[in-house]
């Protein structure tokens, strides 16, 4: 089974420019593998409010696309149910008065809460979050998305093990992504983790489904902009960087 059968499939890559290009090649690679075509068949389209969809497919595929400062990029990609993925480097300015102004009340409290050294990571958790939720809901950040509630952490900094990169595409054992149901809602679950990339990064993965399905993370490398079909299948890739049963 492949394992965007099984639930969600995220790949992760550092770039250094044209990440919407690079985006969109891995997109193309990760799609084609999965759905066993050649990736020329395949093309990325767009639906009138701006979610990326595949031209070409011969069965359906949810996919999402999310590219960071020509730093980071990222894609998701489910057979059962919209995703949304979102990956940002953490800022390097003061965060209060970005908190105040697009989160709601209580979370910018919570971020102007924080240590000043802690500010923008604590920004940024619930930040790719709400990204991730409304890209899974089709809706983007217009119709008061910022305002969208998350789950504040328990505590912070959360004490997660950093999903490092590493040569051979795999991440440290134990690393886990847990789902968890936004508050009011039954049917969108999100994640979001700490990704160890420089500049340091945070992902956010959300599954528009009443079943919280598993999440699969791996992590390849520099993408090629030359979209080719050697990429690994799902489950078959390497193992799975994270598998975690919400």
């Amino acid at each position: 089974m492949s394992g965007a059968a099984a639930g969600v499939t995220v790949f992760v890559a550092e770039v250094t420019g044209r990440a919407r290009e690079a985006a969109h090649a891995l997109l193309l690679r990760a799609a084609a593998a999965e759905l066993a075509v050649p990736a020329g068949d395949l093309a990325v389209d767009h639906e009138p409010g701006g979610r990326p969809r595949l031209a070409g497919a011969p069965a359906p595929l949810h996919v999402s696309i999310s590219h960071a400062r020509d730093a980071l990029v990222a894609v998701a990609l489910s057979r059962h149910c919209p995703v949304g993925v979102d990956v940002e480097t953490t800022p390097v300015r003061p965060v209060g008065q970005l908190a105040r102004r697009w989160l709601a009340p209580a979370e910018a409290a919570w971020v102007t809460g924080l240590p000043a050294s802690e500010q923008p990571g604590g920004f940024c958790h619930l930040w790719v979050q709400k990204e991730a939720a409304c890209k899974a809901l089709g809706t983007g950040l217009r119709r008061g998305g910022t305002r969208r509630p998350v789950t504040l952490p328990e505590r912070w900094p959360t004490g997660e093990e950093p999903l490092r990169h590493r040569p051979d595409g795999r991440l440290p054992a134990g690393a886990e992504l847990t789902l968890r149901a936004l508050p009011g809602r039954t049917d969108l679950a999100v994640t979001a983790c700490v990704l160890d990339a420089p500049p340091a990064g945070r992902l956010a993965v959300a599954a528009w489904s009443a079943v919280r399905p598993v999440v699969r993370v791996y992590c390849v490398g520099a993408v090629p902009l030359i979209v080719d079909t050697d990429f690994p299948r799902g489950a078959h890739a390497a193992r799975p960087a994270v598998e975690s049963p919400a």
